[in-house]
């Protein structure tokens, strides 16, 4: 386990996301507060999980591409379903680094909680598609009033016109 300096834990607790430290294995050994409330479970729960449990989906394959792009010193972003110990799910943005807390390196994720960015997201989809949905209908009810006034008013402009002619 990580041995934690008092700098090392202030600035553990003081990130806003959800950290979790695993070794390149994807063994969680080390988290901050943040993460035991996101994951609505205890220390002792969390200290040596994997973190592939914890996101929806997510096999050794992801824990492979995750040290590709280290190797490659590329970043990796996951958008995923994180798995809280109730199994209830929320959407979250993932960030992960590779950090070097001892001579193996570790694994560094940043797991950001999207909910309301996800509703916000939701919420104005639907509101485009009842947009388009009434630019439609509005569409529609011009084409069809033009369509019924056309008939009446080209009957007049004959009768009109044959008058006009002497007929």
């Amino acid at each position: 386990e990580c041995r934690r300096s008092h700098e090392y834990e202030k600035l553990l607790q003081s990130i806003y996301d959800a950290v979790l430290i695993t070794d390149v294995r994807g063994r969680i050994i080390d988290f901050n507060s943040r993460a035991v409330d996101f994951m609505l479970c205890d220390e002792s729960e969390l200290a040596g999980a994997s973190i592939l449990g914890l996101i929806s989906g997510a096999d050794e394959s992801l824990l492979m591409a995750i040290r590709k792009n280290l190797q490659d010193h590329r970043y990796t972003l996951i958008e995923a379903f994180c798995v809280r110990r109730d199994k209830s799910t929320f959407p979250a943005e993932v960030a992960v680094n590779k950090i070097d807390l001892d001579k193996d390196g570790q694994l560094c994720f940043f797991v950001r909680d999207v909910s309301v960015r996800k509703r916000a997201q939701d919420a104005l989809e639907d509101a485009f598609r009842r947009l388009e949905e009434h630019d439609r209908a509005k569409s529609q009810f011009v084409s069809n009033v033009s369509h019924e006034l056309r008939t009446p008013l080209t009957s007049m402009i004959y009768a009109v016109a044959n008058m006009l002619g002497g007929v």
